[in-house]
């Protein structure tokens, strides 16, 4: 298959959004046996290090003392009730990420869009919020 047929097919499964990458030359399958034993091993040598800090970190009061209240944070942030927020939220997706962005929130349409309204007129007065 050339790759403009593949390019053809690809489009044709996938849609409008299809996005491909050529590498050109491919790494052997032997290059990415050899990179992986690397990656594994120096993957095994950070967790033994970080072991040994953790380990080093356990035998300090000082830490164990501040471990143990940030659990007790995390126990209590945990037991909140959630979070309040507004009903609607209204703003623009963005062309290049297709992101929703947020530009205003409120409990009403009412109350959104004029609060989308001052928005827009403090970033034509240069006044941003």
């Amino acid at each position: 298959m050339t790759p403009a047929e593949g390019i053809k097919k690809l489009k044709k499964i996938v849609g409008a959004r299809a996005y491909w990458r050529d590498y050109g030359r491919p790494s052997s399958p032997e290059e990415r046996e050899e990179r992986q034993a690397i990656r594994l091993a120096l993957r095994e040598e950070v967790e033994a290090i970080e072991k040994d800090i953790t380990a080093r970190l356990e035998a300090l009061d000082w830490y164990r003392e501040r471990r143990a209240r940030q659990a007790a944070i995390r126990t209590q942030l945990k037991a909140l009730p959630v979070m309040p927020y507004y009903r609607l939220e209204v703003g623009h997706v963005d062309k290049i990420l297709g992101a929703f962005h947020i530009d205003a929130s409120a409990d009403n349409w009412a109350d959104a869009i004029r609060k989308l309204e001052a928005r827009e007129a403090e970033h034509k007065t240069g006044r941003l919020a």
